[in-house]
């Protein structure tokens, strides 16, 4: 009897370490949870669809009453809280494994102000003549061919050096391009890609507001099938098809094949259109083939096209095990 009762006090004091987040099963591997509301400052009201950034990660925003749940690596962080119709601001929080917290931020309202001047002529990458002291910073520019014609429809795609999407926008009908809520102090890689033409990446580390064009050296050059390289490789034609997990088509997934031996050099990207994608790629070498899409974990993996039967058209499908997981967004109640 007394041992009965001594087994019901332990069991008793396990359940209340474990209730209130002290026992071994809260560990959570390093992780912790961090609930933020984001208000209006005047209402005190939950603010929708306001970007959350957290450097070296995709943004997240805030559902419908302006909350959003994070689960990140026990770390302390500044984070970056925007929205088109506030003032941006930041909050430092230091997170402890497997403890819970909850944030609130309040955002004031954006000041009416007249319409931003028109970018700059210059070519070159020159910054904006008003630099922010935001957590985030807009990136801007043109994108011209090798004639100098502005090229409306081409799709700027912003990614981390591990390939982790950020953001993606497309030129208008005047070639210009706007990006904003990008992070700060944070390695990026901006790519041009339109069908046709060679895809162009720059490097981008921003410390504020920036102009950024795709001219001159930087210019897109229609493609002629020919790479870099000893000699010219024999390219054939593949298709493919880009879903998520939940089988559904991914229209404007970006797929990316990049060649993998030392000695070659083959580098496309193309866009997926209602999910399908086609492109040319050479037979017989090592290619790696990575699709991505914002708010979507990244997929890649190494295929060697072999030279295929008359008629015949390889598929490389992101479909299956190799399909996009959605990353969560918002936080449902």
């Amino acid at each position: 009897m007394a041992c009965r009762k001594r087994y019901q006090r332990l069991l008793a004091s396990v359940s209340f370490l474990t209730l209130f987040g002290l026992g071994c099963g809260t560990s959570n591997g390093g992780r912790a949870d961090l609930d933020l509301q984001v208000l209006d400052a005047r209402s005190n009201q939950g603010v929708a669809e306001a970007l959350v950034i957290v450097p070296g990660q995709i943004p997240r925003r805030t559902g419908a009453t302006g909350q959003v749940r994070l689960n990140l690596k026990a770390d302390t962080y500044t984070l970056g809280i925007q929205h088109k119709d506030y003032q941006a601001t930041s909050l430092n929080v230091s997170l402890v494994p497997g403890v819970a917290i909850a944030k609130t931020v309040s955002l004031n309202p954006r000041p009416e102000r007249s319409s931003s001047p028109a970018p700059s002529p210059n070519p070159q990458t020159t910054p904006t003549p008003r630099a922010s002291a935001s957590p985030t910073a807009l990136l801007r520019g043109r994108v011209s061919d090798e004639t100098g014609s502005r090229l409306a429809n081409v799709t700027l795609y912003v990614e981390t050096p591990m390939g982790l999407a950020v953001a993606m926008a497309n030129s208008n009908k005047v070639g210009e391009y706007r990006i904003e809520g990008l992070p700060l102090q944070t390695p990026l890689k901006v790519s041009a890609i339109l069908e046709g033409c060679q895809t162009v990446s720059r490097a981008l580390n921003l410390k504020g507001n920036w102009q950024m064009d795709f001219s001159g050296v930087y210019a897109l050059r229609k493609n002629n099938g020919a790479t870099p390289g000893v000699g010219v490789p024999v390219l054939v034609k593949v298709s493919g098809r880009v879903e998520d997990t939940m089988g559904r088509a991914l229209p404007r997934a970006i797929v990316r094949i990049e060649s993998e031996g030392p000695q070659d050099s083959f580098k496309e990207a193309v866009l997926s259109r209602q999910g399908g994608y086609e492109t040319r790629v050479p037979v017989d070498m090592p290619l790696r083939f990575t699709a991505s899409k914002p708010n979507h974990r990244t997929i890649s993996f190494v295929e060697t096209i072999r030279r295929p039967e008359a008629g015949e058209i390889p598929r490389l499908d992101f479909t299956g095990i190799r399909a996009l997981d959605p990353l969560p967004i918002l936080e449902k109640e």
